[in-house]
């Protein structure tokens, strides 16, 4: 683990990239690996697993592994101070935003975490 989160920050790739270059998994694989032995309803497991990954589910509408992913994404984006770090990390997550019906959202969601996290008290929103 200290040798991915370093790779992560001298090579600038999200950490779960660099697991699956040193190890051939991520987190995400290892942790829906132990919520499926300790018997979590799969649609849980599945949105662990695939969380880095939609794209490896075909999405009817917006399933739980989008939503996961999505939420992954925004917490991951004010993590980094400088904003190197965009929400949309590549075309893969555009189109699936796009395919979910989401990507119109994207200011939206930008500000209101925004305002969120100046005020430091979470505000209950009706979108």
């Amino acid at each position: 683990m200290k040798r991915a989160i370093a790779g992560a920050r001298t090579e600038k790739k999200p950490l779960y990239v660099i697991e699956e270059e040193l190890i051939g998994v991520s987190h995400a694989e290892v942790g829906a690996y132990l919520l499926s032995l300790w018997g979590l309803p799969y649609p849980v497991v599945e949105a662990v697993a695939h969380h880095h990954h939609p794209e490896r589910v075909e999405p009817e509408h917006l399933d739980l592994v989008s939503i996961v992913y999505y939420s992954n994404l925004l917490a991951h984006e004010y993590e980094d101070q400088n904003g190197d770090q965009p929400l949309v990390h590549s075309e893969v997550d555009l189109k699936s935003m796009e395919k979910a019906g989401l990507a119109d959202r994207l200011d939206a969601w930008r500000q209101r975490v925004s305002e969120v996290l100046n005020s430091g008290t979470p505000q209950p929103q009706g979108t």
